[in-house]
């Protein structure tokens, strides 16, 4: 029979102390979301592939999934957030005009480099951050509009690139660029690239391609107002 702080009729109940619980629940949160997507996945489903009780996950994310998805955001974000806000104000407080494809680069590159980082672990973060950019979730809303405040940024970056355009329409033209090539970035089956081996990271030239893909439809639709004037 096994005796010991954490057996036997004197143990205490409550959160175990020997593992980080929140952070495992995390973990696997990502890699389930990351694979197979938000909505099919439960918060129960997590703790039950974590090996955690239901009570040990209402004990750590009371709020449920919705606290739990916040949590699998805020685990990478603050890293790639920084990264972009630095290139972003890099940019804005430089003197003069910024190109399409500065712009671009300064969003696109951080999230390149956590992939090349970490190939399965950031492709997977990025696969659901690129979900809840797309369905405007309240998590994505909160870490672009918190912290380093990535929403205003942009839009401050955006007005640069195109100053002689309506800004609002300019942040929606950007917008629509920087989210298409973000949802390209990790789509399971890269389109003109290829990404290797599994777990070896991208294709610089496909990441190439895509940062040229983003320039020039911003670039065009500049040439198009132009022409119209």
């Amino acid at each position: 029979m096994t005796t010991g702080p954490d057996s036997g009729p004197g143990r205490r109940r409550g959160p175990r102390t020997d593992l980080d619980v929140r952070a495992r629940l995390v973990a696997v949160a990502e890699r389930m979301f990351g694979e197979q997507g938000l909505d099919p996945v439960s918060a129960r489903a997590v703790a039950r592939e974590a090996g955690v009780a239901p009570g040990a996950l209402a004990y750590h994310f009371p709020a449920g999934k919705p606290a739990l998805v916040a949590a699998v955001v805020d685990r990478r974000m603050a890293l790639v957030g920084e990264d972009m806000s630095r290139r972003l104000r890099a940019l804005l407080d430089r003197d003069g005009e910024v190109t399409p494809r500065e712009l671009v680069e300064a969003v696109l590159m951080p999230a390149v480099a956590l992939i090349q980082a970490d190939p399965e672990g950031g492709l997977r973060w990025m696969r659901i951050i690129a979900r809840l950019q797309l369905a405007e979730d309240p998590s994505w809303v909160a870490a672009v509009s918190g912290g380093p405040k990535l929403d205003e940024l942009l839009a401050a970056v955006s007005a640069r690139v195109l100053p002689d355009r309506d800004r609002h329409e300019v942040v929606g033209r950007v917008g629509i660029a920087v989210f298409s090539v973000l949802a390209l970035l990790v789509s399971p089956e890269q389109v003109g690239g290829v990404r290797g081996v599994p777990g070896a990271g991208l294709d610089p030239g496909f990441v190439e391609r895509l940062a040229d893909f983003a320039a020039a439809g911003i670039e065009g639709g500049r040439a198009r107002t132009e022409s119209q004037v």
